[in-house]
């Protein structure tokens, strides 16, 4: 009998789960970073306007919260002063 959960769990790996649905599951992840990304990108020039307008950091968050970019104050500052500085280099 030990024998059988030996073997199941040499298949099925150590804690139970099969490998495939880990690869599953790391594939909604970078689909949700990707999204995420992309709904940062597309919404940029009118939340930085905004920005500049007097508007705060943390609205303009809120805002794409609303739009399903949802990151923390801290990556979302990283994120947005990457953009930033990717804006100033163009122009």
């Amino acid at each position: 009998m030990s024998d059988e959960k030996t073997m199941r769990d040499e298949q099925l790996g150590s804690d139970g789960r099969s490998e495939k649905s880990h690869d599953g599951w790391d594939a909604l992840l970078a689909d949700d970073k990707e999204r995420k990304e992309t709904i940062l990108e597309e919404h940029f020039r009118k939340a930085f306007e905004r920005f500049e307008a007097g508007v705060s950091l943390a609205r303009i968050r809120v805002n794409y919260e609303k739009l399903g970019a949802k990151y923390s104050p801290a990556t979302f500052r990283k994120k947005w002063n990457e953009l930033v500085a990717r804006h100033t280099e163009q122009v």
